[in-house]
């Protein structure tokens, strides 16, 4: 950084490397910050999105629009010869994917695996090559690959559900305590981890908090609608079966004709538990930016503070949901 004093001004020079992270270069943003500026530093106040004792610009590093294109870029192969096919996402071949499963994946810019990689590649071995049988994204443009995958995605999910079931009825777990803290994480785990990633990639937190809610919409619209509309279908077909006017005798008089009964239990609590903890959690997105210009990160403390905050709002749900069906059980 060097300094280059004017009659009036000070001008910066600020040497910015580049390091070439992806096949294409994407586009890349920074913020320049000045703390407590003196002699009259600042900047536009269109670019200052801080508090007034911070003067912040944000820079973005354009990629190149010619070769990121993709005409430009096909015709570029095209003129060089070259298989695009070999330089598609994803595996050209089932052979390629199960050699990639089988592979240990080391850190970025080519650093060696290390302990913690080499336990998650075997513990998520098995797993690895299951999703290997799924037809490479060189097929049909990738459509078959995102139909089966969504197959695999919903028999994985409800392995996870009978097993997380199994394991609450040994050790006597009722099924609505097991749904919403081992079902919902083993579901909802990736979704973290692909938000903290869109977090720290992004210059702006859209992508992150877009993708829980939007996640848990899916989850809520589409998980629950669909078996719902199917579970209709089929008990409107089926009609009051013996096994069915077993298990809903007091519902048995107000439908003889039977139906798809799904009786409510705890769920009004759980859902105005949740809606209340989901209203602290927006509430405070937008608080903080009112008061930081930014729903994540921030000063040190007030990022570790909202963090420590979402988590126990996850704690009291959890402590809430399980206290009021132990007390219906008691």
């Amino acid at each position: 950084m060097h300094w280059a004093p004017g009659p009036s001004f000070c001008l910066c020079f600020v040497q910015v490397r580049i390091i070439d992270d992806e096949l294409f270069e994407k586009s890349e943003e920074f913020k320049v910050v000045i703390t407590n500026p003196t002699g009259g530093a600042t900047f536009p106040a269109d670019h200052n999105g801080m508090p007034q004792d911070r003067q912040v610009s944000a820079v973005t590093i354009l990629n190149d629009d010619a070769v990121a294109h993709n005409e430009g870029l096909a015709s570029l192969m095209s003129a060089l010869n070259i298989n695009h096919h070999q330089h598609a996402v994803g595996a050209s071949n089932w052979a390629d994917q199960f050699t990639e499963a089988m592979s240990v994946d080391g850190g970025g810019d080519g650093e060696p695996p290390s302990c913690f990689d080499y336990t998650m590649h075997y513990l998520s071995l098995p797993w690895k090559v299951l999703f290997a049988v799924i037809p490479p994204t060189i097929l049909y443009g990738g459509k078959i690959t995102f139909a089966i995958a969504l197959i695999f995605i919903g028999l994985v999910t409800a392995v996870i559900g009978d097993v997380a079931s199994l394991f609450g009825c040994v050790i006597g777990l009722p099924d609505s305590i097991t749904a919403i803290t081992l079902v919902a994480l083993g579901t909802s785990l990736p979704d973290t981890f692909a938000s903290k990633a869109a977090a720290l990639a992004d210059p702006t937190a859209d992508a992150a908090v877009g993708n829980v809610t939007g996640s848990n919409a899916v989850n809520v619209f589409l998980g629950l609608g669909l078996p719902w509309l199917i579970g209709a279908l089929y008990w409107k077909n089926e009609g009051a079966t013996a096994e069915w006017i077993a298990r809903y005798p007091e519902l048995y008089a107000k439908y003889p004709g039977g139906g798809f009964a799904v009786p409510a239990g705890d769920l009004v609590f759980s859902v105005s538990v949740f809606c209340g903890c989901a209203l602290v959690c927006l509430s405070t997105l937008s608080l903080r930016r009112l008061v930081y210009g930014a729903e994540l990160g921030g000063p040190p403390v007030a990022k570790w503070a909202t963090g420590l905050l979402f988590t126990c709002l996850w704690g009291v749900y959890i402590g809430l949901s399980c206290w009021q069906t132990f007390s219906h059980i008691a």
